[in-house]
């Protein structure tokens, strides 16, 4: 049983990456339907987690019940904070956090934390005009030094100082954000294909392969497409 909820545990935390890091897929994607590829799986680990958070909470006593709801009742209200300023040097990479933050300064000594490991970084503010925030960073551009990174909070932000582990210039913060340009660079270094190819036989072989594929709807209606475009040019059969 214990290797069993080990598992289960190591399980919900690969879900729990996993969803962060569709979140950050989502919020560079500029393409409709990539975004709406993206909507449907981050809903659907949110809902697998919902499920999970819910049933372990159904094998907790009867007495810890009200607790229970209420760290659930404290979770669905933190915000997850997605836009951040940053600063980069040889030693140091530099967050300025202000993103929903306006009066941080106000808040106890123990209501901001922050986490560092080799390569993440975890930003809690709680309690904050009724509302946590985080910023979670699961993978960062480089390692760096976690005892030797530091924050400081401001009247209405947070700096975080991450302290690399190697003495270098960042391009980005985020190792999705190299591995986006990295591949966009290899993208446009090579020729697309079928770039010699006729756009309009291109075109058509598409159309045609759809025509074959699609069901009897789909295929009145590119053959009424088909018809209409061909008399407008005065000619005849389609080719489906």
């Amino acid at each position: 049983n214990s290797s069993a909820a080990m598992s289960s545990a190591a399980a919900l935390e690969n879900q729990r990456l996993d969803l962060q890091e569709l979140r950050e897929l989502r919020a560079s994607s500029q393409r409709p339907r990539v975004q709406d590829l993206l909507d449907l799986q981050i809903r659907r680990i949110e809902t697998d987690l919902a499920a999970a958070a819910e049933a372990a909470g159904g094998d907790q006593p009867a007495g810890k019940s009200a607790g229970s709801a209420a760290s659930q009742s404290d979770r669905s209200f933190t915000t997850e904070i997605k836009t951040y300023a940053w600063d980069d040097s040889d030693k140091f990479c530099k967050l300025y956090v202000s993103e929903g933050l306006s009066g941080v300064g106000s808040l106890g000594k123990d209501a901001v934390t922050a986490e560092f490991t080799e390569n993440s970084v975890l930003l809690r503010v709680r309690g904050l005009n009724g509302r946590d925030r985080e910023l979670r960073i699961p993978r960062l551009y480089d390692r760096i030094l976690p005892d030797s990174c530091s924050f400081k909070v401001k009247s209405d932000q947070v700096l975080l100082s991450l302290r690399k582990a190697a003495c270098n210039r960042w391009e980005f913060v985020t190792e999705h954000e190299r591995r986006a340009s990295e591949a966009k660079k290899a993208a446009s270094s090579k020729k697309a294909p079928g770039a010699d190819e006729d756009p309009s036989a291109s075109m058509m072989g598409l159309m045609r392969q759809m025509y074959e594929e699609g069901d009897d709807e789909m295929k009145r209606t590119i053959a009424k497409a088909f018809s209409e475009s061909q008399s407008k040019r005065g000619a005849g059969d389609p080719g489906l």
